[in-house]
């Protein structure tokens, strides 16, 4: 109807501009015989326009009748009182006349006020088929598009689906799910308490979950000590959805007298498959739960991933022997190869280059021609950098991105550092080639993580890369590692631990008492930090113009001209920034040619991970970014005040 008016108006507005020309001629012209003649012959015009449009529309009727009309009396009964909706419409979707079916399914009043077919769907003159709700119902639409006296005209047909959609979306509903749920801190709960009390504490968390899964009416069983298998139906996991699967707040709030507070990890499979193929979605989805750091629900599709909860920081659980089985297969693989290279992520920091300087020791332990590769115009790790180059130990050993696929070969592995997402590591496209491929990363997992891999050494609760590798070393080449090495390795674990303030653990203080242990000095490993005069105050009037929003985020926006060392000046205020009263997260912005890069950066109160992965980007809970691609600097801001209000939301803050 409104788009009915609109077409009269935009129609007639010749008439404004007729009006506008008398009353200008009135007031401005000495001939007032010509205006008033003028005048007449305008209402002359509008007259025979208005008469001529009537015609125009009574013509279209009238040509739809006699369509109806030229058939015989049997057959414009049948036609009239045929048992599927029909309507016939001009070429523009005007209603030119309906059957009594289409009065008896939706009534007089509803099919007045349609008035044009368009108001429906945009696009049903122009498909043959198309499918519409209207009124509460569900109709497939047939267009039939014919000419008759050179009037273009369409016969719809409009066939009753809604049983149909029922029944499908019924069907859908009543597809099978599966879902793992494992006490993911199982063993911290249970390592200070007496054999009495383990059977009330394990009675508290059954309870808990029994209940929780009674409300999806589905099979919950404890298949072992730690784990449960739940299947139930898809119509159910809407619900969890809604509830954002409180179980998770509701076995973390448990009273039971331990000093850990249980926590679960969630898998739930959901396919179009069977149950064997969302058995093995669940199983999947529970291992990407713990490799985000536990406490959260993953749920994997046939398209992907969607996550939820990771409010708490990720429990410890790494043991000597994960480290040692890997270091061996690492071994293995690195005696079948003559050729290594290894890379860290884009711009990389410290921690990514010096994870790759120590697992080039590996290489070398084994004699094997080893190369670095890092873009020496974007790296952050620039001090290292340098001061490697100088001892004279790596000549020929860095290679820049350009130079990858000439290093590549059919005996060739590659290691990436510090990352596990293809469209972070640098030179991805010329190492995804080699015949292995090993993975050494901290952070978190993301759903586009790389899956090709012969060895993935990923662990979420290990403070850095840096630490990982040197555990590597440990049981591969102990008494080689260099103190330059070692300096560049202890500074990767500074540079992520913010000088042993967060994510460390005791294999932390290991990992850098061996480090001492091999000739690392703390205060060389500090020096590399320093900035010069120039970076520091960017970083200065960068942190002044930070806002506080929602009274716990500081979001601070580059806005003039980018210097070189802008994601430097960046993540070092997005640091300190986290050092200003009740801020709880800190986030960074500046544009270049990539787009709107975000630093995010928290003590761990809120999740930053969770915040990059709305608009895109990834890292860890503490420390994560994204690149928004084709808007700009106050449209990313918008877009990042929004993944804060969501995660709020989602976190119930």
């Amino acid at each position: 109807m409104r788009n009915k008016t609109y077409e009269n108006v935009i129609l007639r507005f010749h008439y404004l501009l007729i009006l506008a020309a008398v009353v200008f001629g009135y007031f401005k012209s000495d001939n007032k015989h010509f205006v008033t003649v003028f005048l007449v012959v305008s209402v002359v015009y509008a007259v025979f326009f208005e008469i001529y449009s009537f015609l125009k529309r009574r013509n279209s009727r009238k040509l739809a009748r006699n369509i109806v009309n030229m058939l015989d009396m049997t057959s414009q009964k049948r036609i009239d009182a045929f048992p599927i909706s029909i309507i016939v419409t001009d070429s523009e979707g005007e209603i030119l006349w309906y059957n009594e079916r289409l009065i008896d399914a939706f009534g007089e009043e509803e099919i007045i006020n349609l008035r044009n077919i368009k108001e429906l769907n945009h696009e049903i003159l122009s498909n043959s088929v198309t499918k519409i709700s209207w009124n509460g119902k569900f109709f497939t639409v047939f267009n039939d598009n014919f000419i008759i006296n050179s009037k273009e005209m369409n016969i719809l047909y409009f066939f009753d689906t809604t049983d149909f959609y029922e029944l499908q979306k019924k069907y859908e509903f009543s597809r099978p799910a599966v879902a793992h749920l494992l006490i993911d801190n199982y063993d911290e709960v249970f390592a200070h308490i007496k054999d009495i009390e383990k059977a009330q504490v394990t009675a508290s968390i059954d309870e808990a979950v029994s209940k929780w899964a009674a409300s999806s009416n589905g099979i919950i069983r404890r298949i072992e000590r730690d784990r449960y298998l739940l299947i139930f139906e898809k119509k159910h996991l809407l619900s969890m959805i809604d509830r954002r699967f409180d179980i998770l707040d509701i076995v973390r709030g448990l009273n039971i007298g331990t000093k850990v507070s249980p926590t679960l990890s969630i898998g739930v499979g959901m396919s179009s498959g069977g149950f064997s193929v969302n058995e093995d979605f669940a199983e999947t989805a529970v291992d990407m739960a713990l490799s985000r750091g536990g406490d959260q629900a993953v749920i994997k599709t046939d398209t992907g991933y969607e996550f939820f909860g990771g409010k708490t920081v990720g429990i410890e659980k790494r043991s000597k022997i994960k480290a040692r089985v890997v270091a061996s297969a690492v071994s293995e693989l690195f005696k079948e190869r003559d050729t290594v290279v290894i890379t860290g992520h884009k711009y990389s920091d410290m921690d990514s280059l010096a994870s790759s300087v120590g697992m080039a020791r590996i290489a070398r332990h084994f004699k094997k021609n080893v190369y670095i590769v890092i873009d020496e115009k974007t790296t952050m790790a620039k001090p290292l950098l340098v001061r490697l180059k100088k001892t004279g130990y790596f000549d020929g050993i860095f290679i820049s991105p350009d130079d990858v696929e000439v290093k590549m070969s059919d005996n060739t592995v590659a290691v990436i550092c510090d990352t596990h997402r293809p469209e972070c590591t640098e030179g991805y496209d010329a190492i995804r080639s080699a015949k292995d491929l090993i993975v050494v990363d901290h952070h978190r997992k993301s759903s586009d993580f790389i899956d090709t891999t012969s060895i993935m050494f990923h662990d979420p609760s290990s403070s850095s890369a840096s630490e990982m590798v040197t555990e590597l070393i440990q049981y591969i080449a102990e008494e080689e590692l260099l103190a330059c090495e070692a300096e560049a390795l202890l500074a990767g674990i500074i540079l992520d631990t913010k000088g042993f303030t967060l994510r460390t653990a005791s294999t932390t203080f290991d990992a850098s008492s061996y480090l001492k242990k091999m000739g690392a000095s703390p205060v060389n490993a500090k020096l590399l930090f320093r900035t010069d005069r120039e970076t520091y105050r960017n970083k200065i009037s960068l942190m002044q113009e930070a806002v506080i929003y929602r009274d716990i985020a500081a979001i601070a926006v580059w806005k003039t001209a980018v210097p070189g060392n802008i994601k430097l000046i960046t993540a070092q205020a997005a640091d300190d920034l986290l050092n200003v009263d009740n801020v709880k997260a800190a986030f960074t912005l500046f544009e270049d040619k990539s787009g709107v890069n975000i630093s995010a950066r928290s003590l761990g109160a809120l999740n930053v991970q969770i915040i990059m992965e709305y608009l895109g980007g990834g890292g860890h809970q503490t420390m994560a970014a994204t690149v928004l691609k084709n808007v700009s600097l106050e449209k990313a801001v918008d877009e990042l005040k929004k993944a804060i209000d969501r995660y709020i939301k989602d976190m119930g803050i």
